[in-house]
């Protein structure tokens, strides 16, 4: 058996290596584009194991309300044991690709246990210390043709170019709020789906059938539909000018929601570290019904500077409507029967990122971790460079929820009827990290969460720690709050 780590130079681009590719070095076991692998039967079953560990430091300035209920004890700074990914992909025949990832941590921010219907806490940090093992991802693809594939399990739903972003390529500590919150809340789900490209990705789509996750109850009350679809406009320019990777895309989903079936998830809009801002069933109890849609685009432009520095700008937006309503209707008052009114959540959700990398300084090269948007079962046909490179990266984020809530149920005779209330969050914030491929992270990450008219209950139910008084209510005059938070992330994986 032999055993090999590859190791040669790549082109400046970062596109194709020099020296051999994977086809033609005899090692059984090896080290390839710091992926590990493992070949038999004369390289037509390939396995490589995968493990990753994320850690992270995290401290909010804000001060915090003083009642338990609320979750006071959050407060402070903490070393939180982020993900711990442990898994097994493979390739069989070239055409048949596996991957199966167990999990703890992967569960929604700011949809745990404590963000119940029922509960008032407003923190729902996500971390692997309840200890509970999830599938992630867990899927078969079959490949017969580059145009088009099949891939059955649970995947990253093809909705938005950060929500098919691999985790461990992403550029900050957790998706844009706008995409998890609102836009893409549900990041995997169960299903099927085709997808395929032409040559250099000058056009790529992806399409599929999904309903709820692993572990949950099927439903046909909870089904989506969702797809996505994005062109490289400049993509036979020619190798080397980069502006090549020009991307323009869009997204849609259309799906249905029952309340009555288990395993329904309200959305919730929480910051990064887990404070739950917004819950549509606070104080009312309202779940997703009905229609579910969402749609919009994509945009990404990468640009090469004459001092070979990289700047990489994307940019995303959605309209957004979530149907809802309230259990126990329609309602009695008195001898009075009232029809409910239906419930929704609607709005656009959006974000602006604009990404430097140091490119200009020897030894840094870019997209080291690979293409945003892009997640493909693992092949080792597929990587890029023979050995990880490193990078400086710095970010910019600015993003925003502009929508409005209306509460489901019935109005009582002689009420006015209930009107929408502004949901306006805005995200704001930055990154600088050191990557070796996407096998070592060290991130150093500042983001504000800023809730316009927080300080008035009559305008909007959106809170922030700065607006929790022991009451747990919005008080006070229009006011403007601001959360902020600190984070250190270090990710190490294979």
């Amino acid at each position: 058996m032999a055993i090999a780590v590859t190791a040669f130079s790549a082109r400046a681009d970062g596109r194709d290596p020099r020296g051999p590719t994977p086809k033609d070095t005899s090692a059984r076991v090896g080290f390839y584009g710091g992926l590990p692998y493992v070949r038999a039967f004369d390289d037509e079953l390939r396995l490589y194991p995968e493990a990753a560990v994320r850690i992270d430091a995290t401290w909010s300035p804000d001060k915090r309300s003083d009642s338990p209920v609320l979750g006071s004890e959050e407060s402070g700074p903490h070393i939180v044991l982020r993900r711990l990914v442990l898994g097994m992909s493979g390739e069989v025949f070239r055409r048949v690709a596996f991957t199966a990832e167990l999990e703890m941590g992967g569960q929604r921010i700011g949809q745990t246990p404590a963000s119940g219907v029922d509960s008032v806490r407003r923190w729902a940090r996500a971390d692997a210390h309840d200890g509970v093992v999830r599938p992630a991802q867990v899927s078969i693809s079959v490949r017969p043709w580059r145009a088009l594939a099949f891939t059955v399990g649970q995947v990253s739903t093809p909705f938005s170019m950060s929500n098919r972003t691999p985790e461990k390529a992403g550029v900050f500590m957790e998706r844009p709020l706008p995409i998890r919150g609102l836009a893409a809340p549900n990041e995997r789900a169960l299903g099927v789906m085709a997808w395929g490209e032409l040559e250099d990705r000058a056009f790529a789509y992806e399409l599929g059938v999904f309903a709820g996750q692993m572990g949950s109850a099927f439903s046909a009350g909870n089904l989506d539909l969702e797809g996505r679809v994005f062109v490289r406009p400049f993509t036979h320019l020619g190798r080397g000018v980069f502006f090549e990777l020009t991307q323009i895309g869009m997204s849609a989903r259309l799906g249905t929601r029952d309340p009555a079936s288990k395993g329904v998830v309200p959305p919730s809009l929480a910051t990064g570290q887990g404070f739950v801002m917004f819950r549509p069933f606070d104080g009312i109890a309202g779940l997703p019904e009905g229609p579910q849609r969402a749609f919009g685009g994509e945009l990404r432009v990468p640009v090469r500077t004459p001092t070979r520095a990289v700047f990489d700008l994307r940019a995303e937006a959605y309209l957004v409507r979530d149907e809802t309503s309230a259990p126990g209707s329609p309602s009695s008052f008195g001898a009075t029967i009232v029809q409910a009114k239906a419930g929704r959540l609607q709005g656009a959700a959006w974000y602006v990122s604009l990404d430097w990398w140091a490119c200009f300084i020897p030894g840094f090269e870019q997209l080291v971790t690979g293409e945003p948007g892009i997640t493909r079962p693992p092949s080792l046909d597929e990587r890029r460079v023979s050995v990880p490179k490193s990078a400086l990266m710095a970010s910019v984020l600015a993003g925003g929820i502009n929508a409005d809530s209306l509460d489901g149920g019935p109005t009582p005779p002689g009420l006015t009827p209930k009107k929408p209330l502004p949901v306006t969050i805005y995200q704001l914030g930055g990154t600088v990290q050191y990557l070796l491929g996407t096998n070592l992270r060290v991130a150093l990450e500042y983001m504000a969460y800023v809730a316009p008219h927080s300080g008035e209950a009559a305008l909007t139910r959106v809170f922030v720690p700065g607006n929790l008084p022991s009451g747990a209510s919005p008080l006070g005059n229009a006011t403007t709050h601001v959360a902020h938070e600190l984070g250190l992330r270090i990710g190490a994986g294979l």
